[in-house]
């Protein structure tokens, strides 16, 4: 009987400490499951655009390029006003979309280490899963009097997303791929606005733009980051030649060293009681 005893004491004791670890392990695991995830997305995008011809491609690209020249002569900020709330429109659904799943490309920001899946609209769903396009901003394809809008979050304890773009400086490049096609921008300005303040957001004659927006300052999102880009030749294994900007993950780190600190503690103070009762 006593030796049972000391068996569910130890299991007790050892099965607080695998739960401790966990929840102070979460942000790690959870980011690295968040990661395999958007690969797992981004690989299926490229086998099925893998799948469909040159030709399809071609005129899949060509209706994206149509559409956006429709939003040229649309003003800011009643071109995202009078699209907000709507949750279904066809005709953007139907465009970029590949795999049927709403994905419509992939951002690559090889400076903080960053690829995610891009999906059609900015809902807290798409949201947590990837970056989201904003709709009523350019499709993601390039061409003059562009200016596409890609949105995620910061901060997640569960997935890193946009958390370093603060890190981007000027001259940093990011990259667009979209139906097999890769499209270059470098950056050319980083700034602050308030939610609502969209007049960045516009469309300039004659110019290829992509912003990249999170929520800032870190941790309290009552303002908006802006990392615009103009478009640059793209030219193969440039990702690769990008500087890098990352962020120590300290909250990491120390959730880690914490966590071994309990672990330890616990254990000790298991031992101490088990030899206590022993006497």
């Amino acid at each position: 009987m006593q030796i049972v005893h000391k068996l569910k004491q130890n299991a007790v004791v050892f099965g607080l400490l695998f739960a401790g670890l966990l929840v102070l392990f979460y942000p790690a695991y959870s980011n690295l499951f968040n990661q395999m995830q958007a690969h797992r997305m981004i690989t299926d995008y490229r086998k099925a655009v893998d799948g469909k011809s040159d030709d399809t491609k071609k005129q899949e690209i060509a209706k994206a390029h149509r559409y956006n020249t429709k939003l040229i002569n649309e003003k800011v900020p009643e071109s995202f006003a009078k699209r907000l709330g709507i949750k279904h429109d066809s005709e953007y659904e139907g465009l970029l979309n590949p795999s049927g799943n709403g994905m419509m490309g992939i951002v690559s920001i090889p400076s903080i280490d960053v690829e995610l899946p891009i999906y059609h609209y900015t809902t807290n769903e798409i949201l947590e899963k990837g970056a989201g396009h904003l709709f009523g901003s350019s499709l993601p394809v390039g061409g003059k009097s562009a200016h596409s809008v890609i949105t995620a979050h910061r901060g997640l304890p569960s997935a890193k997303m946009f958390t370093d773009l603060d890190e981007l400086r000027n001259g940093d490049k990011f990259f667009i791929e979209v139906l097999g096609q890769k499209i270059a921008y470098k950056v050319d300005r980083i700034k602050t606005v308030k939610p609502e303040d969209t007049q960045d957001m516009k469309i300039i004659e004659g110019e290829d733009l992509v912003t990249l927006v999170t929520c800032t300052p870190y941790g309290q999102n009552t303002h908006r980051l802006l990392v615009r880009g103009h478009r640059v030749a793209y030219n193969a294994g440039d990702e690769v030649k990008e500087p890098t900007h990352r962020r120590i993950p300290w909250a990491h780190i120390l959730c880690i060293m914490l966590g071994v600190f309990l672990a330890v503690d616990c254990y000790v103070l298991a031992v101490r009681l088990r030899r206590n009762k022993g006497r």
